[in-house]
């Protein structure tokens, strides 16, 4: 061929836009590949990849996935947040899941305005609402307080739906991590709505125990670990009744505690490593089967030493299989 050869970027982008239908596997190789560019302008093509109807569905999901992992490209991401539908405009809702998701992984509080905006957006997909509401908690947005519970009292009786009825708990979940305690009475309106569906109100009754279970922990001098033995007495009654422990019907901090005690020795040397570091945050994603989908540490620079140590550790499942969060406070 004459001339320079375009860039590795330029052509595994070319690749994973072909339209030729017998070069799928091609296309989502190239994307694979693709994402493990550095460059931030790699994030604007896979938004641009992961949003495209005309794909196949392994091409955006593989570009979604990749997507939600990306720690480069801030700028392309709020760029993407800014857009809504609009039918007049001519516009289309950009994937509001994953660039959540790049948000938390990027840790992009510029990113909080533009979340709260399609939470009140009621074009946003159902299916985006966990991730969308998850990322809000991770980031610890405050400023969202007011719009999840303007959520939760708009649509808890309509969420007949799976996905919309996930959003709901995720929006509770939400609200208790960011709230705390003051979350309870909003949390037993809506539990207590006999308009919402019996079987949401039954997770949001999930959500209110949990929250007052963790009001009512003893405080002791050591800080961590301490104060367990009432959840402790109620798990090992519900283990001594067969070989294996039954999953839980929700993974709590307490359960991510328990697993993260090995090494928790390791995390905090982390911080004592860092001179900057007196505190941190850190949140985990599981899979419904306890698998690690994701580890986001605060600061960023604790990431490489926290994040193996978190991976090496094992984690229940949930009886519902479905993906849930857990933020940690840490302390050297």
């Amino acid at each position: 061929p004459e001339g320079a050869a375009p860039s590795l970027e330029d052509q595994l982008l070319a690749t994973a836009q072909n339209t030729d239908a017998r070069l799928v596997p091609a296309r989502t190789l190239a994307v694979r590949m693709l994402r493990a560019l550095p460059d931030p302008a790699v994030t604007g093509h896979l938004i641009a990849l992961c949003e495209d109807a005309r794909a196949p569905e392994a091409v955006r999901g593989e570009a979604c996935g990749a997507l939600a992992r990306r720690e480069s490209g801030e700028a392309h991401v709020l760029e993407a947040l800014q857009r809504h539908a609009g039918f007049l405009e001519g516009t289309s809702a950009p994937p509001v899941g994953p660039l959540a998701r790049a948000a938390v992984a990027m840790e992009s509080e510029a990113a909080v305005p533009h979340l709260i905006a399609h939470l009140r957006d009621p074009a946003t997909p159902a299916s985006a609402l966990r991730p969308l509401l998850d990322a809000l908690k991770a980031l610890g947005a405050r400023a969202a307080v007011e719009p999840i519970g303007d959520f939760l009292r708009l649509y808890h009786a309509e969420a007949r739906d799976e996905a919309l009825a996930d959003g709901v708990v995720a929006a509770a979940e939400a609200l208790v991590a960011l709230q705390g305690p003051a979350a309870e009475e909003l949390l037993v309106e809506v539990q207590g709505d006999p308009l919402a569906p019996p079987a949401l109100r039954g997770r949001l009754a999930e959500v209110l125990e949990a929250l007052r279970a963790a009001g009512e922990e003893p405080e002791s001098e050591g800080g961590e670990g301490d104060g367990d033995e009432g959840d402790g007495d109620a798990e090992a009654a519900e283990a001594s009744e067969g070989d294996e422990p039954e999953l839980p019907q929700r993974v709590t901090r307490r359960h991510v505690e328990a697993a993260l005690e090995p090494v928790m020795q390791d995390i905090r040397q982390c911080l004592r490593d860092d001179e900057r570091a007196v505190t941190g945050r850190l949140v985990i994603v599981l899979e419904g089967d306890g698998e690690v989908a994701m580890v986001s540490v605060r600061p960023r620079r604790l990431q490489g030493c926290v994040e193996p140590l978190v991976r090496r550790s094992s984690f229940p499942g949930n009886r519902r299989n479905v993906r849930e969060q857990i933020s940690l406070d840490l302390r050297r």
